[in-house]
């Protein structure tokens, strides 16, 4: 597995099995690798696909925490899977978007998660290089796809990127709050550009983005409304050379 920033591509091989220590688990989790379909597994079950949910007892209750470890094209529909399962055992008094360490990925999972909260909400302001400025929309989904209750982001300082759009909408618009440590900082896109020679891949930044109500996220980061457990990332946005300035959008 290759990774270029916050884009993974894998070579073309057959699929291997591997197993997994994950933090939690009573034992190992085996795993199939490839591009193609997994091999039978010679009668053991296979782990259902979709984010790793827990539940927290909560007052007369409980609360959904989901774990979003990176953010795909598909992120809405994932969340809304494990919103809907939750609420089909019972319904959970909030829902916890675990997002620390998650540095990023799809925009457009981003907001199709955001929808789930705040459908239709106009959230970034985008100025591209030439200076014009856009502003993304949240997706409406279906009325019974929608949380209205309350929710919140779990984030740290390595959460970046489209992560940070996720935990920086819910807490512009002040529909929930976000918990942790000050997040990466990364308020830019980029687009990837194959050279001629086949030799590299060009990493073009081409926008800057604020936060919906034009606060400024690249080099400075979601600051948590409450601060929880030590920082746990040295690198930033704001440390690495000819990175783009922050830059405050409109409201």
């Amino acid at each position: 597995v290759a990774v270029w920033g916050d884009r993974w591509e894998r070579a073309e091989r057959a699929p291997i099995e591997v197993e997994l220590l994950r933090e939690g688990e009573e034992g190992p989790v085996r795993r199939w690798i490839g591009p193609t379909a997994a091999p039978s597994t010679g009668g053991l079950a296979a782990e259902p696909a979709g984010l790793a949910t827990s539940h927290v007892p909560f007052g007369d209750g409980r609360v959904l925490v989901i774990r979003v470890p990176d953010v795909p094209d598909d992120l809405g529909d994932q969340v809304a899977d494990a919103i809907a399962t939750s609420r089909a055992a019972a319904e959970p008094l909030g829902v916890l978007l675990d997002l620390r360490g998650n540095g990023g990925g799809s925009t457009d999972g981003a907001l199709s998660t955001i929808g789930l909260f705040l459908p239709g909400a106009a959230l970034f302001p985008m100025r591209r290089r030439g200076g014009e400025i856009e502003i993304d929309r949240a997706p409406t989904p279906a009325p019974d796809q929608t949380w209205n209750g309350p929710v919140a982001a779990l984030v740290d300082g390595d959460s970046a990127s489209a992560a940070e759009m996720i935990a920086g909408a819910l807490a512009a618009y002040r529909r929930g709050p976000v918990l942790g440590s000050r997040t990466y900082g990364k308020g830019c896109a980029q687009e990837y550009l194959d050279d001629d020679a086949k030799r590299g891949v060009l990493r073009l930044t081409t926008l800057v983005f604020a936060l919906p109500d034009g606060s400024p996220l690249q080099r400075v980061g979601v600051v948590p409304h409450v601060t929880l457990g030590p920082r746990t990332s040295v690198e930033r946005e704001d440390l690495l050379p000819r990175a783009p300035q922050a830059w405050r959008g409109p409201d």
